[in-house]
């Protein structure tokens, strides 16, 4: 994480930071430079924002997961963008001012440096010259983020996200202390959480058993220590990551730019949810992508997509255990009309809490018609695939048959 220098249309946003991390970085025993939180004995004090709302951009739904959680105790407005053109729209959008934005540094056909281009130069407006942009990035930092300063981000956090890091952002660029002197609740909303994974043992404590090739220690911790919140993540993660494996298995030598982005969002999704085996693995093939080390690339991939679905079976097995547990649910004849008509919504204008929400409650019963529906559903929430799920709930009140637009 870096902090950016003034360029023009943004000096007076600009004037407020110290000039190097090492100032604002909460160290532990110390206190930052706003006096914002106290580090000590592996925790922190945070400050609640519940007035700010910020924008997360990330073509991989795993990390989106984990970034929410990891923002989940600052009880902010979220909203969620799975690409630079969903981004772009939300910043276009005039009824919604964020402030701030998490921007994936590598993504497919548009990625985070066009993105924040197109937010900067081509959005007519000084909110969107001046809006904060965090660059969230997986590649190695090589000349300490002067890229990302010139390219129009104000910092840029390296995935897995370390939550005092994060924090350290969240104080400089989103919290607002003229807004909070209208409001002295917040002067004794503070608790303490967890800046460093607890013991171990904890762990299986919590009822989450041993899968081979997981640390559920460092997992767990991004979760907030929360088991529900982490087997959620995992099962978006067995998700997406079946989807990705599959599409690198079809890659060839033409298509080697899009085999980078494969491995490199496999690689960002396994390290936060502690896979750090098939993380490391990953991480190898994108290097070799990169440097067009094709024979590595092709002796190398058929045994990595084997191990990748060695553990997305056991990850599934979890799954239906901890399902099993949870014994069974109510029987209705059809899903409620209301509640996909809410979702009809919230996936039109990117509403990922709402979504989640109402799919919670969609998932509360067995259905004895359109169960496939929901199924198709809780995919493609776990997909990020708004566009879709909105499509298909048109069409369902429009009676047009599945298959045509």
């Amino acid at each position: 994480m870096f902090q950016s220098t003034p360029v023009p249309g943004r000096q007076k946003r600009l004037k407020e930071v110290t000039p190097h991390p090492s100032e604002i970085i909460p160290l532990k025993g110390e206190v930052s430079n706003r006096g914002l939180f106290l580090m000590k004995t592996g925790r922190f004090v945070c400050v609640p924002i519940p007035y700010a709302k910020v924008l997360i951009v990330d073509d991989v739904p795993t990390n989106l997961l984990f970034a929410k959680g990891i923002l989940k105790p600052y009880r902010m407005q979220i909203d969620c963008a799975t690409s630079g053109f969903e981004a772009i729209k939300c910043i276009r959008n005039p009824t919604v001012r964020y402030d701030a934005i998490f921007m994936d540094q590598m993504m497919p056909d548009m990625d985070g440096i066009e993105t924040t281009r197109i937010i900067r130069e081509e959005i007519d407006s000084d909110y969107a010259k001046n809006i904060p942009i965090i660059a969230l990035t997986a590649s190695d930092i090589i000349d300490g983020g002067k890229m990302f300063l010139e390219k129009g981000f104000q910092a840029f956090l390296s995935k897995p996200i370390n939550i005092m890091r994060m924090d350290a952002v969240l104080q400089q660029w989103v919290r607002s202390e003229k807004r909070e002197q209208k409001d002295a609740t917040f002067a004794n909303s503070a608790f303490t959480i967890e800046a460093e994974p607890g013991d171990t043992g904890q762990v299986y404590k919590e009822g989450i058993p041993k899968v081979e090739g997981i640390d559920w220690q460092t997992g767990l911790s991004r979760c907030g220590g929360n088991r529900e919140s982490y087997l959620f993540v995992i099962r978006t993660y067995v998700d997406n990551i079946e989807r990705l494996l599959a599409q690198i298995s079809n890659d060839t030598e033409e298509t080697l730019a899009d085999y980078m982005i494969h491995v490199h969002g496999i690689k960002g999704s396994s390290y936060s949810i502690g896979a750090n085996e098939i993380g490391k693995q990953a991480e190898e093939l994108e290097h070799a992508a990169r440097t067009g080390n094709i024979q590595l690339v092709i002796r190398n991939t058929p045994l990595f997509v084997e191990n990748g679905k060695k553990l997305l079976n056991a990850l599934s097995n979890l799954l239906k255990d901890y399902a099993k547990e949870t014994g069974e649910k109510p029987s209705q004849h059809a899903p409620n009309e209301a509640l996909l008509d809410r979702m009809e919504e919230a996936a039109a204008n990117f509403k990922i809490d709402e979504m989640e929400e109402t799919m919670k409650l969609l998932e509360c019963f067995e259905y004895e018609t359109q169960a496939e529906l929901i199924n198709w559903l809780r995919g493609k929430i776990n997909q990020m695939d708004f566009l879709s799920i909105h499509e298909r709930l048109v069409r369902r009140k429009q009676k047009v048959p599945e298959g045509r637009k």
